[in-house]
């Protein structure tokens, strides 16, 4: 990986870079490099001087270049354009005067949410402070997902935490050196990789299997537009992610296996055999990237196999052995494409993604000033499960089918992403239900064999499914 001396709250190095292969997928997955495919969160924060923090909050974008990158399409990709630290795009909202509830503040929140973002014309990203009482702040963040993950929001938090406790004790920051910038990585992404492993990918997928037989609407064709949508997933109750969560430490795994080895379940009406099966990890796992925000999070293209009458648990062996396979050969996904596949630009590896998130919110985080006092930065996430985004062409991340699951107070729940066109909303609906009546059925028994617990659940979640 490139190495860069690391990188200092004040004007940083300006230039172009090449975008990551998911940078170019999302800015190319539109005509006009409009696009509201957006991440959103907020930091709670109490007891801070609203001017401090909107200095920590200038500083956070010059420590990180991706919040000061824009995107330009060229003949042979796309890349990323670095500017010179300015302040950022904030508007300040003084809801004091009434009495505010959790709710109120949320949708004050989304409501910039849905707006889209201009790829090119400036860094696609706004932030929102929110006075709600005398000592009392909400920092909102919008951001497209080129510029952030569901990783990076955990460091926006630590670092401007840390930015704000340096600006309030007049001492330096005492934050993770920076020895990468993002754009760093990109250009790793894009440059030569061990051939051994290029060889293991080629050898591993090839030749790929059938897509499955999702149930689409015939109407629309590839390189159609259409609208990225979700539905919720029914939770599963918190006594059944018990037996699931002990089911998966019995087999040596994280409650992840089985969330994989659910969605895979849920689709063995529409596979014969074998399937491309893309599962979401976050990619952190060398030192120099972890403080870095971006979008790093990358998926795994596992071969997984539904040969026979296999019980769940051997499915579920079968896959956590294919993911940890494919984990021993680590490759951008973008480049793994490039060596499976010649076939046009639209083509995808997989049609169905799952997406565990098992973090919940990061700790909060208690800013020590000069007079002894301090300020609290909180994180409280906001969903955008509710959001249509308007697509171009189809992408990783907006494929068919995206299961995105996560543990919360209720159970095991999360939101099925689908394109829309092919998928209509009730039948992934359907879908989402089945999802959570089979991981409830294998927490009961989990010697089934899946193709029968797929056709109980369709039956539970009242859809038709020919297994």
């Amino acid at each position: 990986m490139v190495s860069r001396p690391s990188a200092a709250p004040t004007p940083a190095v300006v230039g172009r870079f090449p975008a990551s292969y998911l940078q170019e997928q999302w800015l190319l997955s539109t005509k006009d490099g409009a696009s509201n495919y957006n991440v959103a969160f907020a930091f709670g924060v109490d007891h801070a001087d609203p001017d401090l923090l909107m200095t920590a909050l200038n500083q956070l974008a010059a420590r990180h270049e991706i919040l000061r990158t824009t995107f330009v399409r060229q003949r042979d990709g796309v890349c990323q354009v670095v500017t010179e630290p300015k302040p950022p795009d904030i508007w300040r909202l003084d809801l004091a005067a009434g009495t505010l509830t959790a709710a109120d503040v949320r949708d004050v929140a989304l409501t910039q949410v849905a707006r889209p973002f201009s790829l090119g014309a400036g860094p696609p990203w706004r932030a929102a402070l929110l006075r709600l009482g005398q000592s009392r702040h909400a920092l909102v963040f919008v951001l497209h997902h080129a510029l952030c993950d569901g990783w990076s929001t955990g460091v926006a938090l630590r670092d401007l935490a840390g930015l704000y406790e340096a600006l309030a004790c007049r001492r330096p920051p005492r934050l993770p050196e920076m020895p990468i910038q993002f754009a760093d990585y990109a250009a790793w992404e894009r440059g030569p990789h061990e051939p051994s492993t290029e060889a293991y990918w080629q050898s591993h997928l090839a030749p790929l299997p059938a897509r499955p037989a999702l149930p689409t609407d015939p109407s629309w064709q590839d390189g159609h537009p259409f609208e990225l949508a979700a539905v919720p997933i029914p939770p599963v109750p918190p006594d059944a992610v018990d037996r699931l969560t002990a089911l998966a430490r019995k087999l040596g795994q994280s409650l992840a296996g089985i969330v994989h080895a659910a969605a895979l379940l849920v689709i063995s009406p529409y596979v014969d055999r074998d399937v491309i099966l893309g599962v979401a990890h976050a990619n952190r796992g060398l030192a120099d990237v972890q403080p870095l925000i971006g979008p790093l999070f990358d998926y795994l293209p596992v071969h997984a196999s539904l040969a026979g009458d296999a019980p769940f648990l051997k499915v579920t062996k079968r896959l956590a052995d294919a993911v940890r396979d494919a984990r021993r050969h680590p490759l951008p996904l973008g480049r793994v494409e490039q060596l499976v596949t010649t076939q046009s630009a639209t083509c995808r590896l997989f049609d169905v993604s799952v997406n565990f998130v098992p973090v919940s919110a990061p700790r909060p985080i208690r800013a020590i000033t000069a007079t002894d006092d301090s300020a609290m930065f909180s994180m409280y996430p906001l969903s955008t499960g509710w959001l249509r985004m308007p697509v171009d062409r189809e992408f990783y991340g907006a494929g068919r089918l995206g299961f995105v699951v996560r543990p919360g107070t209720s159970g095991l729940g999360g939101h099925l992403w689908t394109n829309a066109s092919v998928v209509p909303p009730p039948t992934a609906a359907g879908i989402a239900r089945a999802f959570s009546c089979g991981l409830t059925l294998v927490a009961d028994d989990p010697h089934r064999i899946v193709r029968n617990v797929a056709r109980r659940a369709a039956a539970r979640a009242g859809i038709g499914l020919s297994v």
